[in-house]
């Protein structure tokens, strides 16, 4: 995953070294150094948190993470599949570092994720695993 890859270097940059970021982002550090040396890519969960570190916009950061993610995929991107509601939501969370914002994101992605499944049984006659 470029982006994903760019992003974390940018996070790491401007906080001084993997070990503050992993302080700064609560992500733990040998998930990080994994995702640093290509173990693993970079998960969707650590985009707002890396973006805020970077100083690039959350909103534009998960819109790019995903739109990487869906040419590998084939699925739509994320703006398609939230609507403006989602898009307002991810973008409200943005503003607030807090754990409860961050809970309330994974209440939020939860309840999207159970709605889509939903609306997909009744179309198509069928469940999808996530909607994000």
């Amino acid at each position: 995953m470029r982006y994903g890859k760019d992003l974390l270097t940018k996070a790491v940059e401007r906080a001084g070294s993997r070990y503050k970021l992993s302080q700064i982002t609560a992500i733990p550090q040998s998930d990080l150094s994994d995702a640093w040396n290509g173990k693993r890519g970079v998960p969707a969960s650590w985009v707002l948190r890396l973006a805020r570190v970077a100083g690039v916009d959350p909103t534009e950061a998960m819109e790019l993470h995903d739109l990487e993610r869906s040419q590998a995929k084939k699925n739509p991107p994320l703006s398609w599949r939230l609507g403006v509601g989602g898009a307002a939501v991810l973008w409200l969370a943005s503003w607030s570092a807090s754990s409860e914002a961050a809970q309330a994101v994974q209440t939020v992605r939860g309840l999207l994720d159970t709605m889509c499944e939903r609306l997909n049984a009744a179309l198509f006659g069928r469940t999808r695993t996530s909607a994000l």
